[in-house]
């Protein structure tokens, strides 16, 4: 981004440079003073690139921000759950905090499959969740969790399974039934039907499974070069968009 931005900042002085010589022999012609042509010509170039810019920035926001907005929607939906709540009464304060800290005790697995490359931070996670990972088609080694020590001596250590030719370690997987949360793109073939791996999970638990959120994440296998890189509101319709779901299991 800095070169970017250097880069724009060579190009406008020396477009300046450019104006001085074409506004004194357009100024004269047209009978405009130097100034005033030199203004026309900096806005012809300006106001097209600040376009452009703005709706690329739009397009990017529109199109791929759906991980970020349904990690924030989870982490305020697991401080809403009954289990964080702190009561109004004051008679009942000391006995919400005891039930809130036994609940921040027990950790919540954030299960995601294909998508766990999209995982934001664990700072869209409240400190009783963890991120976990259901198996999927990716059969590369996944990441390793970070320990509890932080950046102590432990935790330079290898914790479990770890191999230098990214192959797949099974240890990194949970099963479905304990997974309180599952965050997964919803894809779907040319019959409309989700083949999204996660979904086949819940079919088969035997725990209910309640869509607490979804938000659009642009297809861009099935939207067209121009709408994929630019956003155009009048022409929205055009993109294509799967949609990014957050499950919830029901106890």
């Amino acid at each position: 981004i800095s070169l970017l931005a250097i880069g724009s900042a060579v190009f406008l002085d020396q477009l300046m440079d450019v104006t001085v010589m074409i506004q004194k022999s357009i100024g004269n012609v047209i009978g405009r003073d130097v100034c005033t042509v030199r203004t026309i010509l900096s806005a012809l170039v300006l106001i097209p690139c600040m376009m452009v810019s703005i709706s690329r920035s739009m397009s990017l926001a529109d199109g791929y921000a759906a991980p970020l907005k349904l990690y924030t929607h989870l982490y305020g939906s697991m401080m809403n759950d009954a289990a964080f709540k702190t009561a109004g009464e004051s008679q009942h304060h000391q006995h919400q905090q005891q039930q809130q800290q036994q609940s921040q005790s027990e950790i919540k697995l954030v299960c995601t499959g294909g998508e766990w490359y999209r995982f934001p931070s664990s700072y869209y996670l409240p400190d009783n969740a963890r991120l976990a990972f259901l198996k999927s088609s990716f059969d590369g080694q996944l990441p390793q969790l970070f320990t509890e020590f932080g950046s102590k001596e432990q935790s330079s250590s290898v914790q479990g399974r770890f191999n230098d030719w990214n192959e797949e370690e099974m240890d990194r997987y949970v099963d479905i039934q304990d997974c309180s949360y599952v965050i997964e793109l919803l894809k779907e073939d040319d019959n409309n039907d989700v083949t999204a791996e996660c979904v086949s999970y819940m079919q088969r638990d035997d725990h209910d499974w309640e869509l607490i959120g979804e938000i659009d994440f642009l297809d861009a296998d099935k939207t067209k070069l121009l709408h994929r890189v630019l956003y155009l509101p009048f022409l929205r319709g055009r993109r294509r968009y799967q949609r990014y779901a957050l499950f919830a299991r029901q106890s």
